[in-house]
């Protein structure tokens, strides 16, 4: 759990939820709130849509931010014993998912869609910095 300001994506995390993105056919048009993943996961996760699940509540997660190798390499270690994957959630996830306070927690996630940055236009448009709607993000990050 975090409660940063500006996603690696370029995006501002303050500015979720996304009100009303289309996560697909499936799903339609659902709010989502911002997630990190570890450094190592971004290739494979980035821009995807999360259906998260803490009993019964659930969040539609977007991975726009990344845990830094430095900063969580304890959790990221204890997921991956498990057999898990870390997904750090943002502080607008907590109240729609009934938590209080940071922790770790187990959930259960699904990959429900895709929803990459297209620099200032599109679904992403109302929650991309300046520098993201220019298309200034780490290269990792570009599609």
């Amino acid at each position: 759990m975090y409660t940063g300001g500006v996603g690696a994506a370029g995006v501002n995390l303050n500015r979720y939820p996304l009100s009303r993105a289309n996560v697909g056919p499936k799903f339609g048009r659902r709010a989502l709130v911002p997630i990190a993943v570890h450094t190592s996961d971004v290739p494979t996760w980035k821009y995807r849509v999360l259906e998260i699940r803490s009993g019964k509540r659930r969040v539609f997660g977007h991975v726009v931010d990344e845990c830094a190798s430095g900063d969580c390499p304890a959790n990221y270690s204890k997921a991956k014993r498990r057999g898990a994957m870390l997904l750090d959630l943002h502080k607008t996830a907590w109240n729609p998912l009934g938590l209080s306070k940071m922790d770790t927690y187990a959930m259960k996630a699904r990959v429900v869609g895709y929803l990459p940055s297209r620099r200032g236009k599109g679904d992403m448009a109302e929650v991309l910095t300046d520098d993201g709607k220019k298309g200034y993000v780490p290269s990792k990050w570009k599609v």
